[in-house]
């Protein structure tokens, strides 16, 4: 008996962002600048999975700050077609949940 684990995502947008961070953060050859870190939590895809939920319909995962490390609470689903700029940060979203796209107009 293997040690490979039937979870149903195999071949989901959730899955493969699962796999290109592990791949970047972990294989030697493929070095990005600046260099991408990942929670040794996240080398399991249960983990990644529990912590971030699938990925919604045309959204891809991001990372809220540019040189953190992949984990929970530092990273986000984000459609793919919007750009970054708009999206502003609140005391909830520091706080666990989701950021979302906001209004840059003031009140």
């Amino acid at each position: 008996m293997g040690n490979h684990t039937t979870h149903g995502y195999t071949g989901t947008p959730t899955y493969a962002a699962w796999h290109n961070i592990v791949s970047r953060c972990t294989n030697p050859n493929r070095w990005h600048k600046p260099r991408r870190f990942i929670t040794p939590r996240w080398r399991v895809f249960a983990n990644f999975l529990h912590d971030m939920g699938p990925c919604p319909d045309g959204c891809e995962l991001r990372l809220l700050y540019d040189h953190d490390t992949y984990r929970k609470g530092a990273c986000f689903w984000r459609p793919a077609h919007e750009p970054m700029r708009g999206y502003k940060l609140t005391d909830r979203d520091l706080w666990g949940a989701t950021p979302t796209l906001a209004s840059t107009t003031t009140e």
